[in-house]
């Protein structure tokens, strides 16, 4: 990719490097929750991807998937990801679940229920984001493109699906999968978006 998305994914592939310094570690830990709240901002799907798997639905997962697009911003935004969750473990897992939960808010309305983070977190009172989603996105009243921010937030669930039973298994993540699975998978799955039920497959799978 050339052009602001090649710059981009250069930037978020040097975040991805620069993490492995411990100083630069300590210095994200003190803004953990805006940080990962700004990369999300990158992850909303375009107009254009919109476009084109409307062309060809079957481009919708392989775009996830195929080895030939490594070098898109949304993976390499979930490399963050996924190096935070490394670093910063439960903690960087459950910023990302609060970031969730604001996308289900924000694609929400009155189709569907936002997570309920007071039962899902069941470990103490959720800590507040320090950063909003609202900061970079804006709020939509078109409800034909709310389904964006649940896309993301399934997506990001998927992506992390591993880590996350791995840690809810081990104890060190005190949260419910079946409101998880009830919230976001199943919901979805009963969709006017076939995108959303497109992406509720995969995130299953």
């Amino acid at each position: 990719p050339v052009g602001l998305e090649g710059m981009t994914i250069q930037m978020l592939e040097f975040l991805s490097t620069v993490l492995l310094n411990s100083d630069v570690q300590s210095l994200v830990y003190e803004m953990l929750s805006p940080f990962l709240t700004m990369i999300t901002g990158y992850m909303l799907v375009t107009s254009d991807q919109e476009d084109l798997w409307v062309r060809d639905p079957n481009q919708f997962v392989a775009d996830d998937e195929d080895e030939s697009n490594l070098h898109s911003i949304r993976n390499a935004a979930l490399n963050v990801f996924e190096s935070m969750v490394d670093i910063y473990e439960e903690e960087a897992v459950e910023t990302l679940l609060r970031i969730v939960e604001e996308l289900l808010l924000k694609g929400g309305d009155c189709q569907v229920n936002s997570v309920d983070l007071a039962e899902l977190i069941q470990g103490g009172q959720p800590k507040q984001i320090q950063c909003s989603l609202r900061e970079y996105f804006h709020f939509t009243s078109d409800e034909s493109q709310r389904w964006k921010f649940r896309e993301l937030s399934s997506m990001i669930i998927g992506s992390l699906s591993d880590k996350i039973i791995e840690m809810v298994e081990g104890g060190e993540l005190p949260i419910d999968i079946n409101i998880l699975i009830d919230e976001i998978i199943l919901k979805d799955l009963s969709s006017d978006s076939q995108f959303l039920i497109g992406r509720s497959f995969w995130t299953a799978g």
